[in-house]
Order: C-alpha cells, then structure tokens, then sequence
C-alpha cells in the first residue's frame, strides 16, 4: 500500500485511519501535527516519512520524529530526512595497483578501522560473507525455537521465558522476531539458505505461513503476539 501511496499520495485520505498506515504512536503525533502546520501538505509530507521509513530503518525515523516533536518543530520531509539519515563522510578511495599489494589492502583496512571509529562506532573486522558474524549465528537460533514451536515443544512465551531466565538474552527469540519483522526475518533467512546452502539456513515453515498470512510483529499488531496500536504486547 505504501508504494501505491508515493505514487498517488492523494490517494492517502482514504487511508488515514488505517492503523497499519501508523506503526507506532510517534508516527500518528507527527502526522497529526502536520496536519496542523503543513495543511494539505501534511498527507504528502507523511507519505513520503513512511516510504523513508520502510526503505531504511523504521526505528530511525520514529527516533527522529519523537526528537522533533518533543523540541516542537514545525517539520517537514526534508527536515525529518536529514535528521534520520544524516549524510556519511564518504569513505577515502584508494588508488591500487594493477596487481594485488597486501600492503595496500592493509592501509585500506587501517583507513577504513579509523573512519568508523571517528564516528564512534565499535569497530570489527570480519570477511565478506552472507550474514557476517552476528546474523550468520543468529539464524540457527531463531530456526530452532521455531521447530520448538512447531513441535509442540513449548510455547512462544515459554521458550522466550528460558532463553532470557537462563540464556542471559534481554529479549527472547520469538520477541526479537516480532520486534525485527517477520518479514525481515524470512528475507534474511534466504539470503543466508542460497548464500551458503546449508539446511540448517533454511527457514521453518512456520516463519513462512507467519509472512504469509500478515502476521508480522509488531508493526502489524499481530506475530507471535498481539500487541495494541503503541506497539505494547497484549497477549
């Protein structure tokens, strides 16, 4: 619907009320107050903040409107897209030779260590493959508390229960999947399965009935739980 609207943003008024339009209560308020300062402005300028939204990081956008709403700013697109994706100093090109030079590529590393940590970022150096490190090991745990599930094994709050009781996580697997999108989830899972096609990458078919029927966390109100229109888990 969202790609439908930045084509047709007049198209919006019929929707306004959707709540799947509003995935969290940040993005309601800010709609609201640009219908108070940007008149028929404000659907346009929303269509565009979602469209912002589901082509990076939702997270980052309601951060950013949550900041401006509360400094009470009379915002627009332009605005929240600055604060929400501010630009990047790009990274230093390097001239290489026409042969490989391991002295080259260490500099390369070396300048590139230095340019993230001059962003205040946690450096880590890992090789080029499907997932890296922390979704390549992430994976397999999100995989088998699903069969636990499909299994009979437990239910979700259950297994969440004893992953963080005793595992020490601050959010369980079926948590974590609702909070992320299950739709992101089963993405991530594939590009994993055909990078390496190792079974263990493949993903649970309960992940894919979720995707199917539109039951995608949090942002649909509906996952492995229910949450209401803030977001807050209610069964």
């Amino acid at each position: 619907m969202i790609w439908s609207l930045v084509r047709k943003p007049g198209a919006f008024a019929r929707y306004r009320y959707r709540e799947e339009l509003f995935p969290t209560p940040t993005f309601r308020e800010a709609y609201d107050a640009l219908r108070r300062f940007r008149g028929e402005r404000a659907d346009v300028d929303y269509v565009r903040i979602l469209h912002l939204a589901a082509s990076t990081m939702e997270v980052l956008v309601d951060r950013a409107l949550r900041d401006l709403l509360d400094r009470g700013v009379r915002f627009d697109y332009a605005m929240l897209r600055d604060l929400a994706a501010p630009e990047r100093p790009s990274v230093p090109v390097l001239t290489t030779p026409a042969l490989p030079d391991l002295r080259v590529y260490d500099a390369l590393l070396a300048e590139t260590r230095a340019l993230v940590d001059s962003w205040g970022k946690l450096t880590v150096t890992a090789a080029d493959t499907p997932g890296f490190i922390v979704n390549r090991i992430a994976r397999p745990f999100y995989n088998e508390s699903l069969r636990l599930l499909e299994e009979g094994i437990a239910d979700p709050a259950t297994i969440d229960w004893a992953m963080k009781e005793f595992g020490g996580f601050r959010m369980g697997p079926f948590e974590l999947m609702d909070f992320i999108g299950n739709d992101v989830m089963l993405n991530v899972m594939d590009v994993l399965h055909r990078g390496y096609g190792d079974p263990k990458f493949e993903a649970a078919p309960l992940l894919r009935d979720m995707v199917t029927a539109g039951h995608l966390g949090r942002k649909t109100g509906r996952g492995f739980y229910r949450y209401d229109e803030r977001g807050t888990k209610i069964g």
